[in-house]
């Protein structure tokens, strides 16, 4: 039996009319994307000034609504471009229910997992079954949140029990371990969302030319 999963790409028979493609937010996101790879870097920069700590504390803060505006940015975006993918390859399954693709970043739980899904499934069903990426994007991904969580551990251990010097020989390893991981993420993310707003720009016009040799006397 053929997996649904692993159906190509295909055009679908001259539609009437398709989503318009999210270039705006696929935009957004990878400006989102490079402010967190940013901020990360900067995280690590303040934590070798054994004397930054008010500074560090702002750059620290500084992650909160990047996080936000990114689960509000990658949610449109997502939605958007499943909403298109649907149209473009009806005879892909998605796993999950259009919802998840915003419960699933907050959920707890499910937040180790469906994210992942709902991205590989709407990069599937735009780019085909040679889509790849996903798995190492998603895994470098839940590094950067174990990294955050310990970089957070450490700068409230060492801020109680440590003093500078301990400070400065410990917490920039922590922030060097999370800055790289945001890198890969963030590097991995931007080329998910180009490859599907590629795509979705081929296939469309590859779709709009059709309509035009369709209605063509």
């Amino acid at each position: 039996m053929t997996d649904l999963h692993l159906l190509p790409a295909t055009e679908p028979s001259v539609p009437e009319r398709l989503p318009p493609i999210p270039s705006g937010l696929a935009l957004a996101t990878q400006v989102i994307a490079c402010t967190w790879i940013a901020l990360a870097w900067l995280s690590l920069v303040a934590s070798l000034d054994p004397y930054a700590g008010t500074f560090h504390l702002l750059v620290s803060l500084s992650f909160l609504p990047v996080e936000i505006s990114a689960v509000v940015v990658v949610g449109f975006w997502l939605t958007e471009s499943r909403r298109l993918a649907e149209r473009m390859s009806p005879g892909y399954r998605h796993r999950k229910h259009i919802a998840f693709l915003w419960l699933g970043w907050v959920l707890p739980i499910v937040e180790l997992w469906y994210p992942y899904l709902g991205v590989r499934d709407v990069h599937r069903a735009t780019v085909g079954p040679t889509a790849r990426g996903c798995g190492l994007w998603w895994t470098s991904y839940l590094v950067l949140r174990l990294s955050m969580g310990a970089v957070g551990l450490a700068d409230l251990y060492l801020a109680e029990k440590g003093g500078p010097v301990l400070r400065l020989s410990v917490l920039p390893w922590f922030e060097l371990g999370s800055a790289s991981a945001t890198l890969l993420a963030g590097i991995l993310w931007i080329r998910i969302v180009r490859q599907v707003t590629e795509t979705q720009r081929r296939r469309v016009a590859a779709i709009e030319a059709a309509q035009r040799s369709h209605l063509a006397p």
